[in-house]
């Protein structure tokens, strides 16, 4: 397939991930990089053209990612040009790319030169969220060496004392946040100004966070911000092709899949042959180990370190000695013999279960509702409306109503109802701080209880993406 005809063949979202197609648009970047470069110049000239394509028009995305990945400089100033363009378009265009992702595709395009990137923190026409990303470049350079310290801070100066507008706007929380990535130190005076001034909205960063980043030191500042750093991008793979736009196998949305065990044997990673010396255990009985997990979910996965003997190490070694104490003539006793042994000891109590066995743990933890000499449920059970979770979804319902709530690019809730979300919560649970992060609400995935209620709700049936 010649460029042209994989040009074409990403112009819109099928719903999966097209690997193959940008494989092959890498491996003939030099023919289809022209391409490349014109979609995002008639971005940067016609957005509004660009969103009348549709919701599922995609192809600007990926020249972005793709050109980011090629490192061509050609595509800096067409990238600032079009992210600059006033008002919403470019949320609605870009979503999440703009917080999570614009800063490093600005630093992977800029080659070290950051004045573009300065232009559009400076710009007060420029979208919030684009001039927060613009802030994230100059973090990511600095991250990479291409800037030092003392002159970010030095431009951080500049933009607290002269060149942003004194009005609240979510560039001061911006500003604040990457002081305390940089630690605040010598922006302390400066950024008290802006709190007391209102320019800052303490839901997005607040002043005791930023107090106790100066306590924390300059060293160990420094050194959380470069451990956290994601660096330029990469593959184009491996940056988007996990979005939840690109089907539901992907992610729900982006889950761990550590956190599973697969149970169909043809799946299941080689493992070698073994005599099993011991009787057999049910996958979900409780995990002989004494943690109160099912065996499934405990020592069945994992690979024992005889250097390192575990709790199933240490339930042989008790198997094995009643079995010297007490000879046995048959495999039947011994069968029998150990499943005294393993019941004597799940019925022991266990001082990290306050005083519950493995066995009444196993109930509480998978069968809570036939084990009532185990668990007893409060009969002052608050109203349902009241609880998180169904905060959240009355809310999440309210805004979908019959129109429905556009989903970003990566499959997510759209910004501007997370972040009013969580000031709603904050305000009803009488400013409680838990909700408040460094860098403030920047997709849904940042407010966690939004994003588990729209996970069971998806789940559950209650509501779906089109």
């Amino acid at each position: 397939m010649d460029a042209r005809a994989l040009f074409s063949q990403l112009e819109y979202n099928s719903g999966e991930f097209p690997e193959d197609v940008l494989d092959d648009a890498i491996d003939q970047w030099e023919s289809i990089l022209p391409l490349l470069l014109e979609e995002l110049r008639r971005a940067a000239a016609d957005p509004v053209g660009l969103f009348d394509k549709g919701e599922s028009y995609i192809r600007h995305i990926y020249a972005t990612y793709l050109l980011a990945q090629f490192r061509e400089a050609a595509a800096y100033p067409l990238l600032v040009d079009f992210v600059a363009t006033p008002g919403e378009i470019v949320m609605e265009l870009m979503g999440d790319v703009v917080t999570e992702d614009l800063g490093r595709l600005l630093a992977s395009l800029c080659h070290g030169d950051p004045e573009l990137i300065k232009r559009l923190i400076e710009e007060p026409e420029v979208n919030e969220w684009v001039r927060s990303a613009a802030l994230d470049a100059l973090l990511v350079l600095f991250g990479l060496g291409q800037l030092e310290r003392d002159d970010i801070m030095g431009y951080l100066g500049e933009l607290f004392r002269l060149k942003i507008e004194r009005k609240p706007d979510y560039i001061w929380s911006s500003m604040v946040n990457m002081a305390c990535d940089l630690y605040p130190g010598e922006l302390m005076e400066e950024i008290r100004q802006a709190y007391d001034q209102g320019l800052v909205n303490p839901g997005d960063v607040n002043y005791r966070e930023v107090e106790a980043i100066l306590k924390l030191g300059k060293g160990e500042t420094l050194e959380a911000t470069l451990k956290h750093q994601r660096g330029l991008i990469g593959n184009v793979t491996d940056e988007i092709g996990w979005w939840a736009c690109f089907g539901e196998s992907n992610e729900e949305d982006n889950l761990d899949m550590d956190s599973f065990v697969l149970e169909d044997d043809d799946y299941s990673p080689a493992v070698e042959t073994v005599v099993r010396s011991g009787p057999k255990i049910g996958r979900n009985d409780s995990c002989p180990c004494g943690s109160g997990k099912k065996y499934k979910h405990c020592c069945l996965t994992r690979r024992a370190d005889p250097r390192q003997p575990g709790l199933a190490q240490s339930v042989l070694d008790e198997i094995t000695e009643a079995a010297a104490q007490q000879p046995v003539a048959t495999l039947d006793e011994l069968n029998a013999l150990a499943t005294r042994a393993m019941n004597q000891r799940n019925r022991s109590a266990l001082a990290e279960f306050c005083g519950l066995n493995p066995d009444q743990m196993t109930c509480m933890l998978y069968e809570p509702f036939t084990s009532p000499d185990t668990v007893c449920f409060s009969t002052g059970v608050q109203p349902v409306n009241k609880t998180g979770i169904m905060r959240v979804f009355i809310a999440l319902v309210e805004a979908i109503g019959e129109d429905g709530l556009k989903a970003t690019a990566t499959g997510n809730l759209p910004l501007k109802f997370c972040k009013a979300l969580a000031q709603q919560l904050r305000e009803e649970d009488d400013n409680d701080d838990r909700l408040l992060l460094i860098g403030g609400i920047r997709s849904e995935k940042d407010l966690g209880v939004l994003h588990c209620t729209r996970l069971v709700a998806q789940l559950a049936g209650l509501i779906r993406k089109y």
